[in-house]
């Protein structure tokens, strides 16, 4: 059970470690999901039982060689550390009975209203209902009492080239490929490599009102769309690419892709 989650946590997400044994995936039964700008996704087993997950392998692994843009794989860790400690408030205030709920702003507006929605979920505040803590809006505050479905992460792993590779087929190798003007690929002077395992979402139609659900609660919650947010990033009406969104305390966040977006955006081809 993760722990109550203080506003210094929310500054400072840390993902923890997924407990799955990559030497129990069976490469041969492994489908490639697809790959894109930061990594390469398989559908895969932890043993011959059980779900199927999503296993995302990044392309970069080192922040300080990347020339521009966001490191990916931190990205996506932070998120997935942030949704999972909403979530957890979410859950302790219904425990609670309701009596202190999550509240936020109805239109957060900028960075000050984003932030203060966003360290809302904090436990301090949450119980404190520190009414304080919002910027001159504390009469029209609102309860945020659920959460949509999102992608549940199970942490990060290690993948180690020299272990794992030599055990996949040939069409499931992670390959080089072309993405608008840039090519993606795992270093060749690198062997070990970060990956995150999601739940795996099976493929269905993006139901508008479902994806306008989710984009309001993120909004809610402070986190702004990347600036090119795209429909292959949703499956079946979730959001299962962590890394097209930001919160308001991170590197990427803008006050212009700040606002409560409709599906027709999200779901651009």
């Amino acid at each position: 059970m993760p722990r109550l989650a203080m506003p210094s946590d929310f500054k400072r997400p840390r993902l923890r470690k997924c407990g799955f044994d990559l030497n129990t995936v069976d490469w041969r039964r492994a489908k490639v999901l697809g790959a894109g700008l930061d990594g390469f996704v398989w559908r895969v087993r932890f043993g011959n039982e059980g779900p199927y997950y999503a296993l995302k392998l990044f392309w970069d692994q080192d922040p300080l060689e990347i020339a521009r843009g966001s490191f990916a794989a931190q990205r996506e860790c932070q998120n997935a550390a942030l949704l999972q400690m909403i979530r957890y408030s979410l859950d302790q205030a219904a425990a609670e009975g309701g009596t202190k709920p999550v509240l936020v702003i109805p239109d957060p507006a900028n960075f000050d209203e984003a932030e203060a929605n966003f360290f809302g979920f904090a436990e301090e505040v949450r119980r404190g209902r520190k009414r304080e803590h919002f910027p001159s809006r504390g009469p029209d505050l609102i309860e945020v009492v659920e959460m949509p479905r999102f992608a549940k992460c199970y942490g990060w792993l290690r993948v180690n080239r020299h272990d794992v590779f030599p055990r996949m087929p040939r069409s499931v190798l992670p390959h080089a490929i072309r993405v608008d003007k840039h090519t993606r690929a795992l270093p060749s002077e690198r062997n070990e490599f970060l990956a995150v395992v999601y739940e795996y979402v099976e493929d269905g139609e993006n139901d508008i009102e479902t994806v306008e659900e989710v984009a309001r609660f993120l909004w809610l919650a402070g986190f702004s769309f990347c600036p090119t947010p795209l429909a292959r990033n949703w499956r079946s009406g979730v959001l299962v690419d962590h890394s097209d969104i930001t919160g308001p305390q991170f590197y990427g966040w803008q006050k212009f892709y700040y606002r409560c977006l409709k599906a027709d955006i999200l779901l651009q081809e």
